[in-house]
């Protein structure tokens, strides 16, 4: 049987413990407290010449919506991320290849626009990285663009028809 001196000093490593896990806890908190007091000072940096900008920003990338649709690209979606920072998505159809002359032609005509060149350039790599990419049942069917920090093209993929040839290869070599 333990001794009360014995269960005492038990007792004090159970104290120990007990403010290990809270000076863990508070220091957890005052991690929390500060990321939502740093959220809290960029949203209300947000202000009026803040949003202004990010109207100017918006504006630029609804007038390239007609520049992709002559390059051959449908935009199906136009999404705004009201966020700090803000960002701007578009969702356009996955039809549609760029050659390098398009390519070189829009950086040519555009040179004053560097986001709308930026753009170009990323749907051309994605769509040369896209032709690489098959899949016997999913098919291409769009790219997003994410304008924002960072910037991010997304290839977006669905079920489709089965690619015959992936298809026939699988077929012989079960035989």
């Amino acid at each position: 049987m333990k001794s009360f001196k014995d269960a005492l000093k038990g007792l004090g490593d159970l104290a120990q413990s007990n403010s290990t896990i809270k000076g863990g806890l508070d220091q957890i908190k005052k991690t929390v407290d500060d990321g939502m007091k740093s959220a809290k000072n960029q949203w209300d940096g947000f202000n009026e010449s803040s949003q202004e900008k990010y109207t100017e920003a918006i504006n630029h990338a609804f007038d390239m919506i007609p520049m992709l649709q002559e390059l051959g690209y449908e935009t199906k979606e136009f999404l705004i991320h009201i966020s700090v920072p803000p960002s701007i998505e578009i969702h356009l159809d996955a039809n549609n290849t760029l050659t390098k002359e398009q390519v070189e032609a829009v950086k040519e005509k555009f040179k004053e626009n560097i986001v709308f060149v930026k753009v170009v350039e990323s749907l051309y790599r994605a769509g040369q990285l896209q032709k690489k990419l098959q899949s016997g049942t999913l098919q291409a069917k769009g790219i997003h663009i994410q304008l924002g920090i960072p910037p991010r093209v997304s290839l977006v993929y669905a079920p489709g028809q089965p690619n015959t040839e992936i298809t026939k290869l699988w077929d012989n070599e079960r035989i």
